[in-house]
């Protein structure tokens, strides 16, 4: 997180040493993952998943091509985090009518994956279209299969993420949807 918040916006500063580059402390001169990177395990390689978003604000571009990568990960929280970060990338760098963080992030919310990167892929959607709802209906049903069908954890994180989305817009599928199973869940 430090390394991500220090070099936030800057990939390759001229003026860092390869001794603090933040590309350096993650990758080696082959682009494999270093110790840095690899050493953290759990929450942490989440966060420094999510954290390398941080480094390519400056580079929205490279950093989506960067995150790809951390979205084939083997481990869960590499996934986790690499989601999250398609979010934090995609804020305040692209274009939001861009359907470029959707993309990136579809085949982590369509497929079989682990409900913790199903979780972050919509949280990184909140991020990236936040209230955007009215021009993003087909965002709707992303949602909906998460309230509707999801566990509590997820469909708690599917109502917190469709609220950021819809934010105002008295949607009312998603307000019936949740309606819904918020009465079919029992009071134990």
């Amino acid at each position: 997180i430090v390394n991500g918040l220090l070099n936030a916006g800057f990939p390759r500063f001229p003026g860092l040493t390869p001794s603090h580059c933040s590309e350096c402390f993650f990758h080696d001169a082959a682009g494999r993952w270093t110790d840095g990177f690899q050493k953290n395990q759990g929450a942490g390689l989440l966060l420094a998943s999510a954290a390398q978003a941080l480094v390519y604000l400056g580079s929205p571009f490279q950093g989506l091509n960067m995150l790809i990568d951390l979205l084939q990960h083997s481990k869960t929280e590499v996934r986790q985090g690499a989601a999250l970060g398609v979010g934090l990338l995609a804020a305040p760098g692209l274009d939001p009518r861009d359907d470029l963080p959707l993309n990136v992030l579809l085949p982590a919310l369509e497929g079989a994956e682990e409900k913790g990167v199903t979780m972050a892929a919509e949280l990184a959607l909140a991020l990236s279209y936040a209230g955007m709802g009215e021009a993003r209906p087909d965002l709707l049903p992303i949602f909906e299969k998460g309230i509707r069908e999801g566990g509590l954890e997820v469909m708690g994180v599917s109502a917190l993420a469709a609220g950021l989305v819809f934010l105002g817009s008295g949607n009312v599928e998603l307000l019936e949807a949740m309606k819904k199973r918020v009465s079919d869940v029992k009071e134990a």
